[in-house]
Protein backbone atom coordinates (compact mmCIF):
# COMPACT_ATOMS: atom_id res chain seq x y z
CA UNK A 1 0.00 0.00 0.00
CA UNK A 2 1.28 3.53 -1.13
CA UNK A 3 2.83 5.64 2.08
CA UNK A 4 1.82 8.88 0.11
CA UNK A 5 -1.34 11.39 0.62
CA UNK A 6 -4.13 12.10 -2.14
CA UNK A 7 -2.07 15.57 -2.10
CA UNK A 8 1.06 14.40 -2.59
CA UNK A 9 -0.59 11.71 -5.69
CA UNK A 10 -1.93 14.44 -7.31
CA UNK A 11 1.19 16.47 -7.61
CA UNK A 12 2.16 13.20 -9.96
CA UNK A 13 -0.80 12.61 -12.28
CA UNK A 14 -1.61 14.42 -15.67
CA UNK A 15 -3.87 16.78 -15.19
CA UNK A 16 -4.28 16.85 -11.59
CA UNK A 17 -7.41 19.54 -11.86
CA UNK A 18 -9.63 16.63 -12.74
CA UNK A 19 -8.92 14.51 -9.84
CA UNK A 20 -10.27 17.41 -7.35
CA UNK A 21 -13.77 17.09 -7.93
CA UNK A 22 -14.24 21.31 -7.28
CA UNK A 23 -16.53 22.31 -10.16
CA UNK A 24 -19.34 24.16 -10.31
CA UNK A 25 -22.24 22.05 -9.11
CA UNK A 26 -19.91 19.67 -7.33
CA UNK A 27 -22.05 17.84 -4.52
CA UNK A 28 -19.41 16.90 -1.55
CA UNK A 29 -21.60 15.93 1.35
CA UNK A 30 -20.75 15.12 4.72
CA UNK A 31 -19.76 11.13 4.74
CA UNK A 32 -19.81 10.82 8.60
CA UNK A 33 -23.65 10.61 8.74
CA UNK A 34 -24.75 7.42 9.90
CA UNK A 35 -27.14 5.37 7.36
CA UNK A 36 -25.36 7.01 4.18
CA UNK A 37 -25.57 4.85 1.27
CA UNK A 38 -22.59 5.48 -0.72
CA UNK A 39 -22.68 5.37 -4.90
CA UNK A 40 -20.07 5.83 -7.07
CA UNK A 41 -20.72 6.60 -10.35
CA UNK A 42 -17.73 5.54 -12.84
CA UNK A 43 -17.52 6.89 -16.67
CA UNK A 44 -14.85 4.22 -17.91
CA UNK A 45 -13.51 6.84 -19.99
CA UNK A 46 -11.18 9.97 -19.67
CA UNK A 47 -12.94 12.65 -17.51
CA UNK A 48 -13.31 14.79 -20.40
CA UNK A 49 -15.64 12.45 -22.44
CA UNK A 50 -17.29 11.30 -19.36
CA UNK A 51 -18.09 15.15 -18.02
CA UNK A 52 -19.92 15.63 -21.57
CA UNK A 53 -22.52 12.80 -20.74
CA UNK A 54 -25.83 14.16 -19.74
CA UNK A 55 -26.86 11.10 -18.33
CA UNK A 56 -23.86 10.86 -15.69
CA UNK A 57 -24.84 14.49 -14.80
CA UNK A 58 -28.57 13.81 -14.38
CA UNK A 59 -27.77 10.46 -12.21
CA UNK A 60 -25.38 12.20 -9.87
CA UNK A 61 -27.81 15.17 -8.95
CA UNK A 62 -31.00 12.75 -9.07
CA UNK A 63 -29.07 10.39 -6.21
CA UNK A 64 -27.56 12.94 -4.71
CA UNK A 65 -31.13 15.01 -3.58
CA UNK A 66 -31.78 11.82 -1.29
CA UNK A 67 -30.59 12.41 2.26
CA UNK A 68 -29.60 8.98 2.70
CA UNK A 69 -27.11 9.09 -0.54
CA UNK A 70 -23.85 9.97 -1.19
CA UNK A 71 -22.69 9.49 -4.63
CA UNK A 72 -18.83 10.76 -5.92
CA UNK A 73 -17.73 9.97 -9.43
CA UNK A 74 -14.86 8.50 -10.70
CA UNK A 75 -13.60 8.40 -14.31
CA UNK A 76 -10.50 6.66 -16.20
CA UNK A 77 -7.70 8.09 -15.27
CA UNK A 78 -5.06 8.45 -18.31
CA UNK A 79 -2.39 6.18 -19.54
CA UNK A 80 0.60 8.15 -17.68
CA UNK A 81 -1.44 8.35 -14.82
CA UNK A 82 -2.48 4.51 -14.70
CA UNK A 83 1.17 4.06 -14.57
CA UNK A 84 1.52 6.36 -11.30
CA UNK A 85 -1.38 4.90 -9.73
CA UNK A 86 0.36 1.45 -10.19
CA UNK A 87 3.68 2.41 -9.56
CA UNK A 88 2.18 3.73 -6.24
CA UNK A 89 0.28 1.19 -5.62
CA UNK A 90 -2.57 3.77 -5.16
CA UNK A 91 -6.24 2.69 -5.23
CA UNK A 92 -8.75 4.74 -7.82
CA UNK A 93 -10.36 7.14 -5.65
CA UNK A 94 -13.95 9.34 -6.22
CA UNK A 95 -13.45 12.89 -6.91
CA UNK A 96 -15.47 14.26 -4.22
CA UNK A 97 -14.24 12.39 -0.64
CA UNK A 98 -11.61 10.66 -2.50
CA UNK A 99 -12.62 7.21 -1.02
CA UNK A 100 -11.35 4.07 -2.33
CA UNK A 101 -13.82 2.50 -4.73
CA UNK A 102 -13.30 -0.93 -2.66
CA UNK A 103 -15.28 0.98 -0.09
CA UNK A 104 -18.28 2.29 -1.44
CA UNK A 105 -21.47 0.45 -1.23
CA UNK A 106 -22.88 0.20 -5.04
CA UNK A 107 -20.35 0.88 -8.05
CA UNK A 108 -22.28 1.78 -11.30
CA UNK A 109 -20.70 2.22 -14.22
CA UNK A 110 -22.36 3.77 -17.01
CA UNK A 111 -21.60 1.56 -20.53
CA UNK A 112 -22.12 3.32 -23.97
CA UNK A 113 -20.17 1.40 -25.95
CA UNK A 114 -18.84 -2.16 -26.14
CA UNK A 115 -15.17 -0.70 -26.77
CA UNK A 116 -15.40 0.67 -23.45
CA UNK A 117 -16.01 -2.85 -22.16
CA UNK A 118 -12.39 -3.63 -21.23
CA UNK A 119 -12.21 -0.42 -19.22
CA UNK A 120 -14.51 -1.46 -16.93
CA UNK A 121 -11.66 -4.49 -16.10
CA UNK A 122 -8.88 -1.76 -15.66
CA UNK A 123 -10.90 0.18 -13.22
CA UNK A 124 -11.79 -2.67 -11.19
CA UNK A 125 -7.71 -3.36 -11.41
CA UNK A 126 -7.20 -0.27 -10.11
CA UNK A 127 -9.36 -0.01 -7.72
CA UNK A 128 -7.85 -3.16 -6.28
CA UNK A 129 -11.50 -4.98 -6.46
CA UNK A 130 -11.22 -9.10 -7.57
CA UNK A 131 -12.24 -8.98 -11.60
CA UNK A 132 -14.58 -11.61 -11.25
CA UNK A 133 -18.28 -11.22 -9.38
CA UNK A 134 -17.76 -14.39 -7.76
CA UNK A 135 -14.32 -13.69 -6.00
CA UNK A 136 -16.43 -10.49 -4.36
CA UNK A 137 -18.68 -11.28 -1.19
CA UNK A 138 -20.55 -9.05 0.78
CA UNK A 139 -16.92 -6.93 2.26
CA UNK A 140 -17.21 -5.71 -1.48
CA UNK A 141 -19.31 -3.30 -3.31
CA UNK A 142 -22.36 -4.47 -5.91
CA UNK A 143 -21.03 -3.63 -9.22
CA UNK A 144 -23.96 -2.44 -11.49
CA UNK A 145 -23.71 -1.32 -15.43
CA UNK A 146 -26.46 0.51 -17.31
CA UNK A 147 -27.08 2.90 -19.94
CA UNK A 148 -27.16 1.93 -23.61
CA UNK A 149 -24.43 -1.21 -23.82
CA UNK A 150 -26.08 -2.79 -21.07
CA UNK A 151 -28.29 -4.36 -23.32
CA UNK A 152 -25.62 -6.54 -24.60
CA UNK A 153 -24.36 -7.45 -20.93
CA UNK A 154 -23.01 -11.33 -21.94
CA UNK A 155 -19.24 -9.79 -22.12
CA UNK A 156 -19.47 -8.62 -18.80
CA UNK A 157 -21.35 -11.07 -17.15
CA UNK A 158 -18.43 -12.99 -15.48
CA UNK A 159 -17.60 -9.20 -13.80
CA UNK A 160 -21.13 -7.80 -12.94
CA UNK A 161 -23.02 -8.11 -10.15
CA UNK A 162 -26.35 -6.70 -11.72
CA UNK A 163 -27.37 -4.88 -15.11
CA UNK A 164 -29.92 -2.04 -15.39
CA UNK A 165 -31.72 -2.38 -18.56
CA UNK A 166 -33.55 0.72 -18.69
CA UNK A 167 -33.48 4.57 -17.12
CA UNK A 168 -31.49 4.57 -14.56
CA UNK A 169 -33.24 7.19 -12.87
CA UNK A 170 -36.55 4.98 -12.90
CA UNK A 171 -34.22 2.22 -11.41
CA UNK A 172 -32.17 3.25 -8.70
CA UNK A 173 -34.79 3.94 -6.07
CA UNK A 174 -35.50 0.68 -5.93
CA UNK A 175 -32.09 -0.71 -6.36
CA UNK A 176 -30.96 1.31 -3.28
CA UNK A 177 -33.92 0.15 -1.48
CA UNK A 178 -32.36 -3.41 -2.14
CA UNK A 179 -29.00 -2.09 -1.04
CA UNK A 180 -30.33 -0.32 2.07
CA UNK A 181 -32.08 -3.10 3.83
CA UNK A 182 -29.04 -5.49 2.76
CA UNK A 183 -26.46 -3.32 4.81
CA UNK A 184 -29.23 -2.87 7.85
CA UNK A 185 -29.67 -6.39 7.92
CA UNK A 186 -25.91 -7.54 6.58
CA UNK A 187 -27.23 -9.79 4.27
CA UNK A 188 -25.00 -11.49 2.69
CA UNK A 189 -24.12 -10.85 -1.07
CA UNK A 190 -25.76 -14.00 -2.61
CA UNK A 191 -29.16 -13.29 -0.89
CA UNK A 192 -28.83 -9.62 -2.16
CA UNK A 193 -28.57 -10.74 -5.28
CA UNK A 194 -31.78 -12.68 -5.06
CA UNK A 195 -33.52 -9.49 -3.94
CA UNK A 196 -32.29 -7.16 -6.84
CA UNK A 197 -32.93 -10.07 -9.50
CA UNK A 198 -36.52 -9.38 -8.34
CA UNK A 199 -36.95 -5.82 -8.76
CA UNK A 200 -38.46 -5.17 -12.92
CA UNK A 201 -35.19 -4.09 -15.03
CA UNK A 202 -32.69 -5.98 -13.53
CA UNK A 203 -30.66 -8.87 -14.81
CA UNK A 204 -28.08 -10.51 -12.50
CA UNK A 205 -26.15 -13.16 -14.46
CA UNK A 206 -25.21 -14.77 -11.04
CA UNK A 207 -29.25 -15.60 -11.13
CA UNK A 208 -29.65 -16.34 -14.67
CA UNK A 209 -26.77 -19.00 -15.88
CA UNK A 210 -26.23 -19.45 -19.34
CA UNK A 211 -27.62 -22.53 -20.63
Amino acid sequence: MSKLTVNELLFELENPQVYTGLEINAIKKDIRQPGMIHVCLVFPDKYEIGMSHYGLKLLYHLLNRMEHVNAERCFLPGKNSIDVFKKHDFPLFSLENKIPLKDFHLIGFSLLSEMNYTNVLQILDLAGLPLYSKERDSRFPIIAAGGISSVNPEPLREFIDIFAIGDGEALFPDILQVISAALEKKSDKQDTLKKLAAVEGIYVPAISPLK
